[in-house]
C-alpha cells in the first residue's frame, strides 16, 4: 500500500512538472507579446515591444534560456519530494493502526499494517476481496455503511465494534475518509485495553456511587448526628438527621459549603424576638477548634436552645486525616440526650431523696432494732419468767396434789385404818377431783411446751390395737354411766406405725372423753381404724351421736381457751383445752384433723396421721441405756428375806416426806428421811441406804448436784437413785435422765407405781 501511494505521489510529481513547464512557456510567450519587463532573479532579461512573429521567436528563445534554471529548480524539488517521502513513510511505520484502501463498494485495495500487530485475518487475504467475503455479516453491513456514508458526506464517519482475535473478544475503532472519488481510506485501531480500563471505570463508578448511596442511606437513617467538616469548619458531608433536628436545613446538599453559624444566624435572624430561641453554632465551632488543636478525638456535653427548644446533645469529635495522614479537617457523631439527662437529673434528684430517705430509715431502723432488742429482751425475760412461773406452778400445785392423791389412795388402800362405806365414797370423790386437777394442769403445760416449741415426740412403733384398747378402757367408767353404746372397728392390715404412744393416746382420750361429754343417755359412740396403703395415711375416727356443732362453729374448735357453751348457767363443762391439744400434738405427728358434724345428730373428728412402719429410724428422746444403769442391789436382793432396804427420801416438804414414809413402811420397807440435799449426802455416808427418792427443787444444794455428788463418789456410784419431782416441764426428765438418775418420776405420783419401781431396783418381795 505504501509503494503504491509513493508511486501515485511521483506520477503526481510528473504531472506536476508538465504543467508547470506549459505554463511558463505560455506566460512568457504573453509576456513577450505584451511588451512587459521580464525581470529574472532582479535582473531585466526582456524590455521589448515586437510583433507577433517576433513574439514567438522571442519566446522560443525565452524558454531555451531558462531552460537550464527551471531543470535545476524541478531537481531540487524533487529531492524535497523524496526527503518528504521519506519522513511520510517514517510516520506511516510508526502509526500502529491499521490503514486499509477500500472502494466505496467496499472492495479492499489496499493495506498498511503496523509490525507485529494482530489481525482478525491476514491483510493479504482481504485484497481484492468485498467486505462481505471477510467480515462477520453484521461487522461487514456496519463498516459498508459508514465508508458508502464518507464518500457521500466527504466527512470522516466514526464508529467501533467488537470482534473475536484467537479466541479473544477485542475492541477496535474505525474511522473512514474519502481520498479520492470511489477510494476510501479506513484506519482501524485497537481499544481493548482502552475499553476495558473504560469498563473498569465504569464499574469501579457504579460501585462507588452504590457504596455511596449505601453510606449516605446509612447515614440518613441513623438517628444520630454525623457530619465532617474542613479546617474552615465548612460542612462537608451532613446527614439527614443534623439538617432536620439541628441546622434546619433543606436537605443534605444544603449545608456542604457552609458552617455553623451561618444557620445559626439564620434562625436568630428569622426570630428576632426570641433571642434564645438558637444558642447552637458558637459552641460547635469551639469544639472543633479544640479537636484540631489537640489533633486527638473528643467528647463533648454541648447545649443550648435549638428551635426555641434547650437541648443536651452527647458528641464525640475527631480529626479527619486523608491517605497521607494530613489532617483535612474533623468527622462528628452526635445524640440528642436531653430526654436522658432529664432522667438522669430526676434519678439523681430521687436517688438523693433516696439516700435522705435510707439514712432516715437506717436511724428509723437503728431506733426501732434497739427497741426491739429491748422489746425481744423483755420478751426473753417475760419467757423466762413465764418458763420459771410455770415450772413454780407446776411445782406448787404437784405438790400438794401428790399429797391429796397420795393420801387418796393410800386411805383406799386402809394404810391409815379401814374405811366405811361413806367414807370410801368419799376418798373416791377426792381422788378423782384430784386426777381432773391433775389433767387440767397436765393440759395447760402440755400446750404451753407446744406453744414455746418444746415438745418433743418420743416415737416408738407402737400398738395400735393395744393403745386404742387402753384409751377406750380409760372412758369406760364415763360411757357406762351414761349408759353409751361404744362401737370399736379397725382395719385387720392396722397392726403398728411409728408415733409417740402417750400423746397418741392423749389424742384419742381427748376425743373419746368429748363424745361421751356430748351424747345423751343410751347413744352411741365409737372409734375406727382405717389404714390407706397407697397414700401412707392412717386413720382415727371417733364419732358420736350427740348434740352436734353448728357450722358457724366449726373454725373455732381447735383454738385454746374457746368453749362453744359459754352461758353461765351451761349444760357442759370443760377448759376448752382438749381439741387445741388434739389438734397441735397430731400436727407434731405430720398429721391433720377434720370434723363433720350436723346439729342434733352427732359428730365424727378424724385424726389423720403418717403411716410410718418401723424402719430401724425411731426417734425416741435419749433414755438411760441398761449399761450407764446403776447395778441392782444384789446384797440387798440376797438378804431380802432377812432384812427389808433402807429408802432415803429426800424431800424439802414434809407432808409429802411424811406420806412417802407411811406407805414405804406400810409395805415393809425401813425409811429415813432427809429435808435437803446436805442432810441427804451426810445420811448417804452414815446410813448406806439401798434406793433414794430424791426430790429436785431443795434448798441449799438441788438434787441435780446432789446426783452429781453420789455418782462422783466410789462407794455410792451404783447406788439407785429415784427422782420425785414435780418439775414436769419440757426437758426436765432429761435433766434428770442425763444427771445420772436411774428412774424420773412426776409429781403427783401413783403410790402402786412407785412401790413396783422400787421393788425392782431393790429386789425386794416382801413376806
Amino acid at each position: 500500500m505504501f509503494e503504491l501511494m509513493m508511486e501515485r505521489v511521483r506520477s503526481w510529481k510528473r504531472r506536476y512538472i508538465t504543467l508547470h513547464v506549459i505554463f511558463i512557456t505560455v506566460f512568457i510567450a504573453t509576456v513577450a507579446a505584451m511588451g512587459i519587463t521580464i525581470l529574472v532573479e532582479g535582473h531585466i532579461v526582456w524590455k521589448v515591444v515586437l510583433g507577433s512573429a517576433a513574439s514567438s521567436a522571442i519566446a522560443t528563445l525565452g524558454t531555451g534560456l531558462l531552460a537550464s534554471d527551471f531543470i535545476e529548480h524541478l531537481k531540487n524539488t524533487e529531492d524535497a519530494l523524496k526527503e518528504s517521502e521519506a519522513h511520510t513513510r517514517a510516520l506511516l511505520d510508526a502509526v500502529p493502526d491499521l490503514l486499509f484502501v477500500l472502494s466505496s463498494e467496499g472492495v479492499f485495495l489496499d493495506y498498511k499494517s503496523a509490525t507485529g500487530s494482530t489481525t482478525y485475518r491476514s491483510p493479504d487475504e482481504f485484497l481484492g476481496k468485498a467486505l462481505h467475503e471477510v467480515l462477520p455479516p453484521a461487522l461487514a453491513e456496519e463498516t459498508l455503511h459508514h465508508i458508502q456514508e464518507a464518500h457521500e458526506t466527504g466527512e470522516v464517519t466514526q464508529f467501533e465494534y467488537q470482534i473475536m482475535v484467537k479466541g479473544e473478544l477485542r475492541d477496535y475503532e474505525a474511522r473512514c475518509t474519502s481520498t479520492s472519488p470511489g477510494r476510501i481510506l479506513v484506519i482501524v485501531r485497537n481499544i481493548t485495553q482502552q475499553k476495558h480500563a473504560e469498563r473498569a471505570l465504569a464499574a469501579s463508578e457504579a460501585e462507588y456511587r452504590a457504596l455511596y448511596r449505601l453510606i449516605r442511606l446509612m447515614a440518613d437513617n441513623v438517628p444520630d448526628l454525623i457530619w465532617a467538616k474542613d479546617l474552615e469548619k465548612r460542612y462537608l458531608f451532613a446527614n439527614k438527621a443534623i439538617c432536620t433536628k439541628l441546622l434546619s436545613a433543606r436537605d443534605t446538599d444544603e449545608p456542604i459549603g457552609k458552617n455553623d453559624l451561618f444557620f445559626a444566624s439564620r434562625e436568630r435572624d428569622a426570630h428576632p424576638h426570641d433571642l434564645q430561641w438558637h444558642t447552637f453554632g458558637e459552641i460547635c465551632q469551639d469544639s472543633d477548634s479544640i479537636v484540631m488543636a489537640s489533633q486527638e478525638a473528643q467528647r463533648f456535653d454541648e447545649f443550648g436552645n435549638v428551635k426555641g427548644e434547650f437541648l443536651y446533645l452527647d458528641v464525640y469529635k475527631a480529626p479527619f486525616w486523608d491517605e497521607n495522614g494530613a489532617m483535612i479537617g474533623t468527622v462528628g457523631c452526635g445524640r440528642i440526650v436531653t430526654q436522658e439527662r432529664e432522667e438522669q437529673e430526676r434519678r439523681r434528684q430521687a436517688e438523693a431523696a433516696l439516700k435522705a430517705e435510707r439514712a432516715s430509715l437506717a436511724r428509723r431502723v437503728e431506733e426501732r432494732t434497739t427497741a426491739l432488742q429491748t422489746a425481744n429482751a423483755q420478751l426473753a425475760q417475760a419467757l423466762r419468767a413465764k418458763d420459771e412461773f410455770l415450772a413454780n406452778m407446776s411445782h406448787e400445785l404437784r405438790t400438794p396434789l401428790t399429797t391429796i392423791l397420795a393420801l387418796a389412795e393410800m386411805m383406799q388402800h386402809h394404810i391409815y385404818g379401814p374405811l366405811d362405806e361413806r367414807q370410801d365414797k368419799a376418798m373416791r370423790h377426792i381422788e378423782e377431783s384430784g386426777r381432773h386437777l391433775l389433767a387440767l394442769i397436765t393440759q395447760i403445760l402440755d400446750l404451753s411446751k407446744i406453744e414455746a416449741g418444746k415438745l418433743a415426740l418420743d416415737l416408738e412403733e407402737v400398738d395400735v390395737e393395744a393403745t386404742c384398747q387402753a384409751s377406750l378402757r380409760l372412758i369406760e367408767q364415763m360411757a357406762k354411766g351414761k349408759q353409751l353404746h361404744i362401737r370399736y372397728d379397725r382395719d385387720e392390715q392396722v397392726t403398728t406405725f411409728q408415733a409417740d404412744a402417750l400423746r397418741l393416746k392423749q389424742i384419742l382420750v381427748n376425743l373419746l372423753s368429748n363424745a361421751v361429754k356430748f351424747t345423751p343417755e343410751g347413744g352411741y359412740m365409737g372409734l375406727e381404724v382405717q389404714g390407706d396403703q397407697e397414700a401412707g395415711i392412717l386413720r382415727f375416727n371417733v364419732w358420736d351421736t350427740g348434740i352436734g356443732i353448728a357450722e358457724e362453729d366449726l373454725s373455732q374448735l381447735f383454738h385454746p381457751f374457746v368453749q362453744l357453751d359459754t352461758g353461765l348457767a351451761r349444760e357442759y363443762g370443760g377448759s376448752g383445752l382438749g381439741l387445741a391439744l388434739v389438734y397441735r400434738l397430731t400436727r407434731l405427728h405430720g398429721g391433720s384433723v377434720s370434723v363433720k358434724s350436723t346439729v342434733g345428730q352427732g359428730s365424727q373428728f378424724t385424726i389423720s396421721l403418717p403411716w410410718r412402719q418401723a424402719d430401724g429410724n425411731r426417734q425416741e428422746m435419749p433414755r438411760k441405756s441398761k449399761a450407764n444403769a446403776p447395778a441392782i442391789n444384789t446384797q440387798a436382793s440376797n438378804q431380802a428375806h432377812y432384812k427389808s432396804p433402807l429408802i432415803l427420801i429426800a424431800d424439802d416438804n414434809t407432808t409429802s416426806r411424811e406420806i412417802l414414809r407411811d406407805a414405804l413402811t406400810a409395805h415393809g420397807f425401813r425409811v429415813q428421811t432427809a429435808p435437803d440435799g446436805i442432810s441427804t449426802l451426810n445420811q448417804i455416808q452414815t446410813d448406806q441406804p439401798d434406793l433414794v427418792l430424791l426430790d429436785i427443787q431443795m434448798p441449799g444444794m438441788d438434787g441435780f448436784e446432789v446426783i452429781q455428788r453420789i455418782r462422783a463418789a466410789p462407794r455410792t456410784r451404783s447406788l439407785p437413785i429415784v427422782t420425785v419431782t414435780a418439775m414436769a416441764m419440757p426437758g426436765d426428765r432429761e435433766r434428770c435422765l442425763e444427771a445420772g438418775a436411774d428412774i424420773y418420776v412426776s409429781k403427783p405420783l401413783q403410790i402402786g407405781q412407785l412401790l413396783e419401781t422400787i421393788r425392782a431396783l431393790t429386789g425386794f418381795k416382801p413376806v
